[in-house]
């Protein structure tokens, strides 16, 4: 099945949010095959047309937790550590197959409509259930959506569920060999929650297969404390000293680092995915993300879950994104909207040959009235979910016509 937008203005993405008029764009096998004026329309080719919509590279949602979706509003005034009570409480941590399979869905189709075209969700569940991972990987393939699966594993008491190193890491890695439907990835808690053990071994998994390594990190100035007072260094000083910090690392929120701890992610090539919503609902602070850009950091967005964000919206954490620094740093440290977008659609561009990744803006909304040339701009700060009618992953609509297409 072939699909091609006529007419569109385009922002092709990465680093080029320049607006292109009047462009088509030829969509085959899930693949962008031409991007150009005039395009031939081969046979059976569904034409869309796009003489009123802004296309653009699709959001990557870098980071959430879909039992979330079963518990927000919980603990409005509550700090990371006594909120996790309340988010993880009344049974979020031991659902069932059909509550994760529910939870992933309300998940996906929010995700959806703020522009998402991909997921990692770091499904947390204590203790580890092999099931549980299996359900969740068979939902996330339904929704279309392009996800990934990191298992949230701990093994320091009493979080660990009472299963000992050894049974979380035979766990972890039986689940990571399965034949499942998405990227399944090792998900270690946060290095104040695990063994150097566990995150040494699950290290080697991750390197050995070619997958990422996906964890929190200093997340809270208690966090980073307690870091501290175990290893005598800070988080990322000890996994670069054990050997874990590396290009397949990914450290979620990252709010409470400073510029040896930038230093040594930029010189291991690993990634920051920044969550601004939940860090401020959380009142952990703003994370130096401008620091970390200037350093050649890679940093991606998310939105967190939404027990601690009360959303999904990736455009939502765009704008957040966008304009938390300038209330607790200096114009120096401030993003810009291409910085923003660039973190929120994971480096994507529109181009031959890329996967068919895209939204689709209706640019008749009032987000775009008078829009000056800097549509990025636009983007960021003014339009709303209302505004998307358009979203596709792999060539495949996910929305049409401002329609969830996820049963």
């Amino acid at each position: 099945m072939r699909t091609i937008f006529t007419n569109a203005t385009l922002l092709l993405g990465r680093d080029d949010w320049q607006a292109r008029q009047r462009q088509d764009v030829l969509i085959s096998d899930g693949r962008i095959s031409t991007i150009g004026s005039n395009l031939s329309r081969p046979d059976d080719t569904h034409v869309v047309d796009a003489s009123s919509l802004l296309l653009m590279p699709g959001f990557d949602n870098a980071h959430t937790h879909s039992p979330e979706m079963l518990g927000r509003g919980l603990a409005p005034m509550a700090e990371l550590n006594e909120w996790l009570g309340h988010a993880y409480g009344e049974g979020r941590d031991s659902l069932d197959d059909s509550e994760i399979a529910r939870a992933i869905r309300l998940c996906a189709k929010d995700i959806v409509r703020g522009g998402g075209v991909s997921v990692t969700d770091h499904l947390r569940q204590v203790p580890l259930r092999r099931d549980a991972i299996r359900a969740a990987a068979r939902t996330w393939a339904q929704t279309k959506l392009k996800a990934r699966v990191a298992i949230n594993i701990r093994d320091r008491a009493p979080a660990s569920g009472g299963q000992t190193t050894h049974e979380v890491l035979a766990l972890t890695e039986a689940l990571l060999d399965d034949d499942l439907p998405v990227a399944i990835l090792p998900g270690p808690s946060a290095p104040q929650r695990v063994t150097d053990e566990l995150l040494i071994e699950t290290a080697a998994f991750a390197r050995a297969r070619g997958l990422s390594l996906h964890m929190h990190n200093c997340e809270s100035h208690e966090d980073a404390r307690t870091c501290r007072e175990l290893y005598g260094e800070s988080a990322v000083a000890h996994l670069d000293r054990i050997g874990v910090l590396g290009l397949n690392v990914e450290l979620v929120h990252s709010v409470h680092i400073d510029d040896d701890d930038i230093a040594r992610i930029a010189a291991r090539g690993a990634r920051i995915i920044h969550s601004p919503i939940a860090n401020l609902r959380l009142g952990s602070g703003v994370a130096p993300i401008a620091r970390a850009l200037k350093q050649n950091v890679d940093v991606r967005l998310s939105t967190d879950g939404a027990g601690s964000n009360d959303s999904q919206s990736m455009l939502e954490a765009a704008k957040f994104a966008l304009l938390a620094p300038r209330a607790a740093m200096p114009s120096s440290e401030w993003l810009t909207p291409e910085q923003v977008l660039r973190m929120a659609t994971g480096h994507a561009k529109l181009e031959a040959g890329a996967s068919a990744d895209l939204i689709a803006f209706d640019l008749t909304a009032s987000a775009f009235v008078n829009a000056r040339g800097n549509l990025a701009s636009n983007i960021v700060l003014a339009a709303r979910e209302a505004d998307l009618v358009h979203v596709m992953a792999d060539g495949e609509f996910l929305m049409r016509e401002r329609n969830v297409q996820i049963p």
